[in-house]
C-alpha cells in the first residue's frame, strides 16, 4: 500500500526535464507490478511524460536550488524565472505610476481636482442584498426537496449494500493471493531503486534517512503483515460489516434537521450583515483611498511616495529573493524539527528510537 506515496514522490520527481528518476525506471518497474496497480503506474507514468518543467535537477542542491530561478510559462511573454517575471511586472506598474505622479505635479493638481466621492443611499445596498438572498433561499428550499426525495429513494430502493459485498469480496479474493503481495514487494524495491541510485540530492538524502536494508526489511514486513490479514477468513466479514453500519449511518442521518439548523444559521447570518452601515463603510474606505493612494498619484503625499519607492527598491535587489529562497527552503526543516520535539515532548515517541536520526522512521519500522 506503500506503492501510492512512492508513485506520488516519482511523479513529482519527474516532472523536471533532466530529473534523475526518468519515465524509463517507471515503465520497467510497471512491468513487475500486480494488474490493480497498472492505472496508478499508468497515471505516474502520464504524469512524468507531460508535467516537464525546462528546470534541471541534477545540477541543483538544496543549499544552492534558489526557487526564483523557477521558470514559468508567461503566455505573450515566453518562459522567464520566477524572479524576473514579478520584478518585470513591479517594475511596469512603477514606471506607470511615476509617470502619472510626474504628470499631476506638472499640471499643478490638488486635492480639489479629483472626482468627489459620491455619496450613497443609505439603506440601497441593504435592499440589493436582501432581494439576493431571497433567490439564494428559494434554491436554498428546493435542494432540501431535491435531498429528502434522494435519501427516500437510497432507503425504499439499496442497491449499494450489493456493491459493497461484491467490491469486499472482489478485493479480498485478489489480496488474498501471496503472489500479489511480492509483486508489490518487488515494485515498490524497484522504484525505490529509481530514486536512490544515483548521485543526485535526492538520492542522498534518501539513502541517509531511509538506508535499502532498513526499505526492504520495512516493506517485507508491512506486506506480509497486511496478506495476513486480508487472508483471514474473518477480513471479508469485518469489510463487509463496517461498510454496510457505515451505509445505515448515513442512511440515518436526519436530512430535515441538517437543512433545518443550517437555515437557521443563515437567517442568522443574514440579520447580523443586513445591520452592518454598508454605505458608510464604503465611504469612510473611499475617503481613506483619497488621502493616501490619490493624493499620492496627485503628487501630495511624499512620505507614501517614499515609502512605495523603498518597497520597490526591496523586491528589485536580489539579496530579497536570495533571503526568501532561504526561508523558503528552510520551512520543511522548521515543520519537521517542530514536529519532532512536539511528539518527543508528549511521549508519543518510543525510547528505543529517541536518539534515532529520524524517530518517525524508527517508529514506523518498529511497529512494522
Amino acid at each position: 500500500l506503500l506503492l501510492i506515496p512512492l508513485l506520488s514522490l516519482l511523479s513529482t520527481c519527474s516532472v523536471c526535464s533532466g530529473t534523475p528518476v526518468q519515465v524509463d525506471s517507471l515503465q520497467n518497474c510497471s512491468t513487475k507490478a500486480p494488474e490493480l496497480l497498472y492505472p496508478f503506474l499508468l497515471m505516474a507514468e502520464d504524469q512524468a511524460q507531460n508535467l516537464v518543467l525546462p528546470l534541471d535537477m541534477e545540477q541543483l542542491t538544496m543549499d544552492s536550488f534558489m526557487k526564483c530561478y523557477m521558470v514559468l510559462d508567461i503566455p505573450g511573454m515566453g518562459q522567464l524565472r520566477l524572479m524576473d517575471a514579478v520584478q518585470l511586472m513591479i517594475s511596469q506598474l512603477y514606471s506607470e505610476m511615476k509617470e502619472r505622479i510626474e504628470k499631476s505635479k506638472q499640471q499643478n493638481m490638488t486635492e480639489e481636482d479629483l472626482p468627489m466621492i459620491k455619496t450613497m443611499t443609505e439603506g440601497g445596498i441593504k435592499e440589493e442584498f436582501l432581494e439576493m438572498l431571497k433567490l439564494l433561499f428559494k434554491d436554498y428550499q428546493e435542494a432540501h426537496g431535491i435531498a429528502n426525495m434522494m435519501w427516500d429513494g437510497m432507503k425504499a430502493d439499496n442497491p449499494y449494500i450489493d456493491m459493497i459485498k461484491g467490491y469486499t469480496d472482489t478485493l479480498s479474493g485478489m489480496l488474498a493471493d501471496k503472489e500479489v503481495w511480492d509483486q508489490m514487494h518487488e515494485t515498490v524495491m524497484c522504484m525505490y531503486d529509481a530514486i536512490a541510485d544515483g548521485d543526485h540530492e535526492l538520492a542522498k538524502m534518501y539513502r541517509i534517512n531511509f538506508p535499502r536494508e532498513e526499505a526492504e526489511s520495512f516493506y517485507e514486513k508491512l506486506h506480509l503483515a497486511m496478506h495476513k490479514v486480508v487472508s483471514s477468513s474473518y477480513f471479508g466479514d469485518a469489510v463487509k460489516t463496517i461498510a454496510e453500519a457505515a451505509f445505515e449511518e448515513v442512511l440515518s442521518i436526519d436530512v430535515d434537521s441538517c437543512f433545518m439548523e443550517a437555515e437557521v444559521v443563515l437567517l442568522k447570518l443574514r440579520d447580523r450583515i443586513a445591520e452592518i452601515p454598508l454605505e458608510e463603510e464604503i465611504f469612510l474606505f473611499q475617503t481613506m483611498c483619497r488621502k493616501t493612494l490619490d493624493m499620492m498619484m496627485i503628487g501630495k503625499a511624499p512620505e507614501l511616495e517614499r515609502l512605495v519607492d523603498s518597497v520597490v527598491g526591496i523586491l528589485m535587489d536580489f539579496s530579497f529573493w536570495k533571503e526568501w529562497d532561504i526561508f523558503i527552503a528552510a520551512a520543511p526543516q522548521r515543520s519537521y524539527e517542530i514536529a519532532r520535539i512536539t511528539t518527543i515532548e508528549n511521549g508519543m515517541v518510543s525510547e528505543d528510537c529517541l536518539d534515532h536520526r529520524n524517530p518517525f522512521t524508527c517508529c514506523a519500522m518498529v511497529g512494522a
